[in-house]
Order: C-alpha cells, then sequence, then structure tokens
C-alpha cells in the first residue's frame, strides 16, 4: 500500500477531526468521506488535476465544508 502526506490549515483540519469517529482511524475516515462522496455524485475524477498554491486554502476550506455538508445530511 503507498501513502501519502497531505497538509490542511489547522482549522480545516480540526473541522475535519471533528467530523472522523474516535473509533475510525485517518485511513478509515477518509475511505469513508470517499465513499458517501461517491454514493452522491457517482464515479470520482481520477484525472490528474494541476492546483496553484493560491488555490490551495480556498479548495480546503471549500472541500471541507462540502464534506461536512454531506455528512450531516446521512
Amino acid at each position: 500500500m503507498s501513502r501519502k502526506t497531505v497538509t490542511f490549515p489547522k482549522d480545516v483540519f480540526d473541522r475535519l477531526d471533528g467530523l472522523k469517529h474516535d473509533d475510525e482511524s485517518w485511513p478509515e475516515f477518509g475511505e469513508r468521506v470517499a465513499d458517501v462522496l461517491e454514493a452522491q455524485d457517482g464515479d470520482v475524477n481520477t484525472e490528474t488535476n494541476t492546483v496553484v498554491v493560491e488555490n490551495v486554502e480556498e479548495i480546503a476550506r471549500a472541500s471541507a465544508g462540502e464534506v461536512e455538508n454531506r455528512m450531516t445530511r446521512r
């Protein structure tokens, strides 16, 4: 299994940490979130995308907000 390191601003990490169940690992949390997103939107886009540094915080905030919205609808 390969590994990737993902870095989030602290406020985004805190929001994600609040959504993660106490009894699940971060990989389990990531899989759960991916399952929810796939079930709602169909297949996840696996094409390579380029992100410029200026957009990272905006994308992280939008992604975390979308995950939070979708998780509360379950």
